[in-house]
């Protein structure tokens, strides 16, 4: 590294977030650190690790300030390699801020030339489509999160693809967590969602080496942390405080990126877990285990043929073999189907005599062998014929003529049109074209192209610009009829609103609503973002559970198992015996309808679809925090016939108070002391489980956050005023909710560990759905917004209530 000096580097690695996979951190610190210190005596790492984490060259930096590197790569349309319509861009190493180079470096990327990379490919005309190759351990925590938003915000006018070579771990992972779609090899991986700090600190050998260190300070905040003098408990404390703080922010960005695949809550479940490729896709971090070669080329004949790509990965991968176009791997081509009634099952066409390569963009053969960049061409050649020969509702026979007959696209695509004529004459025996086919890909194209252009014009997630962008609602409605062949432009505004949404009034003879269809889209897609959204208390202190069905389901709980009995010499092994309960949970319906007037089309309201939808989605959320508070509040009777909160269970206080350093510990005392449920042979253990979380109305916010983020409290036992260790700092995490009835106070426990509360929902489906009512009438169309979710206290030993005072 001969841009960096050893300070700055001592700079970039310790007492510092990072974004960075734990055992690279260890590398870090045990290879560089002694080589900081110029000593090769043993140095011992203290790090504040959030929870989580246990688990050319220029050398000017590149400003944050300005984006003089990403306008220079704009104009030179550089700072890519264009692979056909795509720009490849490699987050490969550490990842570092303030770096003006592109691309790798010493091992390392810089964030600066990773936006000014994206930035250029974004604004290039002729790059469809964006592939990050990830390859990284992370890096720092500065400069990532704003990196991760830029790519999050390029998605929305062109595609982001993501293919983990290796591995993308907590900054990286910042990052592929933001793309359109992720591919993660099986034995490669994902995750890391955390953060961690390093301090070294040499203070005992310097005392060994009999060199002594004076700081002189003006200001007691001057040089904390340094390396010469131990880590006070109290900076080390703040570093684990902003050790959290940025990994619930790195958990928000996961959330925004992967949406309903992979929310927030899931972030933080995973406690920075680096997963494989296979259990990442399982969990939802990544969406397919691939080849990222293979994926790579099947992304690319995608954007090729379609200017999208669904994650499609030919399994099996279909051959090229030597004998045929001259591709030796991976392109998806057909070949002659194996028997006619199995056409997944394909083998390798005969041998056609061609003995050189076609080079891309001609049609004679050679006989030198290709270049890389024309091996290239022809794997994209070959997808992308196979993609128009499917699409236009050919044989893979064809297809595999075309391919081995080394035919350009431009070739193939006149030999289509041939061929489509001769089926449509009958002039090869076959079936008369179906030209409902193409009328059918013409109306796809069309709804998914107005649903992308009403969600841009309402700024809701997902949306883009596009030739529909223009059009008022009116116009849409008048459009989804002209593709059906249907002709409105002699009827007035009316009649014309009311054929889009019946178009057997405009003589049609398919009684589904083009336009309704475009609406229903839009209303649900704008309902969704709305409940992902919506901020509610509950998800923190309750299990997110699964049931299959509307029946009454039996949650059965365990007692420990028994104590371990004394086996003498050639003495009997016994079994333990372990008592059950349970408590019975089912599903139940909530739901509400809204409308759509014709008058809210003509008008050009967006926010009838829009808005309104939003408002139901919030609704819908809001439902399930309504449900889970009046669980706490009606405090009704378990499967025992006992209230849920009661002296008999030892988790309801003897008298009222308000929350303070000596109700909070009477709280945590009482639950520690809770005895299993089970047999006799339980009866002498105790749970000792302690509270994650205090649940208060805002009526207590000072006392509680008195009682639980105070480090010191006033003592008054002696003499004079002075200040104490409070013995309940920190105990839980304290929860505000409105919804929290009267002065009442709870303690629950963590619900991963102890059951508490439960919400479950039909097939682990959490967002409400939205029905559009078949047809339309005279005023308007309706929908139905329904959500199925049953919520229940699964126990009582994981609760605690404080009536209040």
């Amino acid at each position: 590294m001969t841009d960096l000096t050893m300070p700055q580097i001592a700079e970039r690695m310790f007492g510092t977030p990072l974004l960075v996979e734990p055992a690279k951190a260890a590398v870090i610190a045990r290879a560089f650190a002694p080589r900081l210190l110029g000593t090769a005596a043993e140095v011992h790492v203290s790090s504040a690790v959030s929870p989580a984490d246990s688990g050319g060259t220029e050398k000017r930096a590149g400003s944050i300030l300005h984006e003089g590197m990403s306008e220079h790569l704009k104009e030179r349309r550089a700072g890519f390699i264009r692979h056909g319509p795509v720009a490849v861009i490699e987050v490969v190493g550490s990842l570092v801020r303030r770096g003006s180079w592109l691309g790798q470096s010493s091992g390392m990327t810089s964030y600066e030339g990773l936006r000014g990379q994206l930035k250029a490919a974004a604004a290039d005309p002729e790059v469809k489509a964006i592939a990050l190759e990830f390859d990284t351990p992370g890096g720092e925590a500065a400069g990532a999160f704003e990196l991760g938003d830029l790519v999050r915000e390029i998605r929305e006018t062109k595609p982001v693809y993501g293919f983990c070579a290796e591995y993308a771990y907590s900054a990286g992972y910042a990052l592929a967590s933001q793309c359109n779609y992720l591919t993660v090899t099986e034995f490669g991986g994902a995750g890391s969602i955390g953060v961690i700090m390093m301090h070294v600190e040499y203070s005992d050998h310097l005392k060994k080496e009999g060199v002594t260190v004076n700081i002189i300070r003006a200001g007691q905040q001057k040089a904390k942390g340094n390396s010469v003098e131990p880590l006070p408990d109290e900076l080390r404390e703040e570093w684990q405080s902003e050790s959290e703080a940025m990994r619930v922010q790195f958990a928000q960005l996961v959330g925004k990126g992967r949406g309903d695949r992979f929310d927030m809550a899931a972030a933080l479940k995973t406690e920075a877990k680096a997963y494989s490729g296979t259990e990442a896709v399982r969990l939802g971090l990544a969406d397919r285990v691939a080849d990222p070669k293979k994926a790579f080329d099947a992304m690319v004949a995608s954007i090729v043929a379609t200017g999208a790509w669904d994650g499609t990965v030919p399994v099996p991968a279909a051959k090229v073999t030597n004998r045929s176009s001259g591709c030796t791997t991976g392109a998806q081509t057909p070949h002659a189907q194996k028997e006619a009634d199995m056409p997944d099952q394909v083998k390798e066409p005969e041998a056609q005599g061609v003995t050189g390569e076609t080079k891309a963009g001609e049609g004679k053969t050679s006989t030198a062998s290709p270049t890389a960049a024309e091996t290239s061409a022809l794997k994209c050649d070959a997808a992308a014929i196979t993609k128009a020969v499917a699409r236009a509702g050919l044989s893979a026979e064809f297809a595999a003529e075309l391919i081995s007959s080394n035919a350009t696209q431009e070739q193939a695509s006149d030999a289509i049109i041939d061929k489509l004529a001769d089926k449509k004459a009958g002039a090869d025996g076959g079936d008369i074209v179906n030209e409902a086919r193409v009328v059918h890909d013409g109306v796809d194209r069309m709804k998914a192209g107005m649903s992308k252009a009403l969600l841009k014009k309402a700024g809701v997630s997902g949306g883009e610009a596009n030739e529909f962008s223009s059009m008022s609602l009116r116009e849409m409605a008048r459009h989804t009829l002209q593709v059906r062949g249907l002709d409105m432009r002699f009827g007035g505004v009316q009649q014309l609103v009311g054929a889009a949404f019946v178009p057997t009034m405009a003589g049609g003879l398919h009684s589904t609503s083009d336009f309704g269809e475009v609406l229903a889209d839009v209303a649900n897609k704008s309902m969704l973002m709305a409940y992902q959204e919506a901020e509610e208390t509950f998800e923190q202190f309750t299990k997110r559970t699964t049931l299959t069905d509307f029946k009454p389901t039996k949650r059965v709980g365990t007692g420990l198992f028994p104590d371990l009995s004394e086996v003498g010499e050639a003495g009997e092994f016994k079994y333990g015996t372990m008592g059950d309960f349970g408590e019975t949970i089912a599903l139940l319906t909530y739901g509400k309808l809204f409308a759509i007037t014709r008058q809210a089309i003509i008008n050009d309201d967006l926010g009838a679809f829009t808005t309104v939808p939003m408002k139901a989605g919030r609704a819908a959320k809001r439902k399930i925090g309504d449900l889970v508070f009046a669980v706490l509040n009606a405090n009704a009777a378990m499967s025992d016939g006992t209230a849920l909160f009661h002296a008999d269970h030892n988790n309801l206080a003897s008298s009222g108070a308000a929350p303070s350093e000596t109700t909070i510990d009477a709280a945590l005392v009482a639950m520690a002391a809770q005895s299993p449920r089970g047999t006799d042979a339980d009866s002498s253990a105790t749970l000792n489980i302690q509270p994650k979380y205090l649940i208060s109305g805002y009526t207590h916010r000072s006392a509680v956050l008195a009682a639980l983020m105070s480090e010191k409290t006033p003592d008054t036992t002696g003499s004079k005023s002075q200040m104490r260790y409070n013995t309940v700092y920190q105990a839980a995490e304290p929860i505000f909710d409105n919804r929290v009835a009267g002065n009442a106070w709870y303690m629950a426990a963590d619900p991963m560990t102890f059951d508490t509360i439960e919400v479950a929902y039909l097939d682990g489906v959490t967002e409400p759905y939205i029905d559009q009512q078949d047809g339309w009438t005279v005023d308007g169309t309706e929908f139905k917004v329904r959500e199925d979710v049953g919520v229940k206290a699964t126990a009582w030993e994981g609760l605690y209530k404080n009536a209040g005072s």
